[in-house]
């Protein structure tokens, strides 16, 4: 009897874990819901995030969260609360829900996904004399997260080949990886393209690397560094590459988006089968891919290395209107451009709180929208753009318009000035007549006679 009391208790316990299973993450109350944004995110190790949650009533909304560490910080407007998560971390990967009493209970939940994925794999190649031989190429990639369930992908030119599980080698909460892979290149073949792709688990993220190889040709030993470059504008790039083969390799460089005139800011050194290009202070012109050009008698091959420059927001404008009427809809549109794109949070300067606010995005721009404009809506608003390397604050004021009588004083003080006017100047015309009649009827006058008296 004992023992089947506890079988009892432990259906009971998994009775309640199933059903605890089967609520759906969205429960709904008289056709309202919960809005979370991002709905689905997916994040670097190392950047922002910003999770808004927006309640259907007027209650402020609460965030709960089954990691392992505080979340960050949370800030709430009324029916809006904003997780914010400066630098995220692998600990805070997780489920986050968002609950409320509106006035029955409402809940959503969003699972935050997050990856480490700093550098494009590194794509080896052996033997160095391809053409009919089989080739052994090493696919490696570094500082990963997550590493279970990972997938390389291997293709020969556009065709997928081989998908294979990769040799981890943990260090913490990351990981190294490599994957191999031997294909026999035909002498008959006079290009080929090799890529390894390293795909995360749930296909959250992957990068990838190629290598063309020219048959025929001699060149070997090709290589350029980095094969990545995250930087910020005003930091200093320096690329090399480096090959080998008979007739001594001569090497160029280019860029995606410019002809063959080299820009006068690159510097350019050679040596015995190796080059160096420098640009001294990146700009975000400079953001693009990099192209290593190697000819060698007949043979040429090409390598690519991708420049992301980072800068801060500039063109920064926040523009609306400095008047508005009771209960009219407002819009504030704060824009400014950045990379990586800025994120922007607005926030009211004086103490009132502001109700009714919703946020959206379109292209670079945030966009504050009140519905209906109340005196307590007055004041100063801020839109602060964070890129990760600088911020920018833009405010501006809204009143309102002053009211007479249901009509703004612009309208009452218009047909006033122009009765005055009118007034002022039938008065004027009216004197000016008066004084006309009066030097007219002086003028007509005659003078009275002068009596002449004789003595006699």
């Amino acid at each position: 009897m004992r023992r089947m009391g506890e079988q009892m208790k432990y259906c009971n316990f998994f009775l309640i874990f199933s059903v605890f299973l089967l609520i759906p993450d969205q429960v709904r109350a008289d056709g309202r819901q919960l809005i979370i944004s991002p709905s689905a995110p997916v994040l670097e190790v190392g950047s922002t995030l910003q999770l808004t949650c927006i309640s259907p009533c007027e209650t402020t909304p609460e965030w709960e969260f089954s990691t392992d560490i505080a979340p960050g910080k949370t800030q709430r407007h009324d029916s809006m609360s904003i997780l914010t998560i400066a630098r995220v971390t692998e600990a805070h990967r997780g489920r986050y829900t968002c609950t409320v009493e509106c006035p029955k209970y409402l809940s959503k939940r969003v699972n935050l996904k997050v990856y480490s994925f700093p550098e494009r794999p590194k794509l080896e190649l052996e033997p160095k004399d391809y053409a009919g031989q089989t080739a052994h190429l090493t696919c490696s990639g570094y500082n990963i997260y997550p590493c279970d369930n990972a997938k390389v992908l291997w293709y020969q030119d556009d065709d997928l080949r081989k998908l294979l599980d990769p040799q981890i080698v943990y260090e913490d909460d990351r990981c190294n990886m490599t994957s191999k892979w031997s294909v026999l290149v035909n002498s008959s073949d006079e290009r080929i393209s090799f890529t390894c792709v390293i795909q995360l688990e749930d296909q959250i993220f992957a990068r990838n690397t190629t290598l063309e190889i020219h048959l025929k040709t001699g060149l070997h030993e090709l290589q350029l560094e980095p094969t990545t470059v995250r930087a910020q504008t005003g930091d200093e790039l320096i690329l090399n590459c480096s090959a080998q083969g008979s007739p001594q390799p001569v090497i160029e460089w280019k860029k995606d988006s410019q002809d063959h005139k080299i820009p006068p800011y690159w510097t350019i050194t050679h040596e015995v089968g190796r080059s160096e290009l420098r640009i001294s202070h990146l700009s975000p012109a400079d953001e693009g891919v990099y192209y290593c050009i190697i000819t060698s008698g007949n043979s040429r091959a090409e390598l690519n290395t991708s420049v992301d420059v980072h800068y801060g927001p500039r063109y920064t404008r926040i523009k609306g209107p400095e008047h508005v009427q009771e209960n009219e809809p407002v819009t504030i549109v704060c824009s400014g451009e950045a990379s990586p794109e800025a994120n922007v949070t607005w926030r009211k300067l004086d103490p009132s709180t502001a109700q009714g606010w919703t946020v959206s995005r379109a292209n670079s721009s945030s966009i504050l929208t009140i519905q209906s404009f109340r005196p307590e809506d007055q004041g100063v608003y801020e839109c602060l753009l964070q890129s990760g390397i600088h911020q920018v604050r833009l405010n501006v004021s809204i009143a309102l318009s002053v009211m007479v009588k249901n009509k703004t004083l612009a309208t009452w003080i218009t047909p006033t000035l122009t009765v005055m006017c009118v007034v002022l100047f039938i008065a004027t015309f009216f004197i000016l007549f008066r004084k006309r009649l009066s030097c007219n009827s002086s003028k007509f006058t005659d003078p009275p006679a002068a009596e002449n008296h004789t003595n006699t």
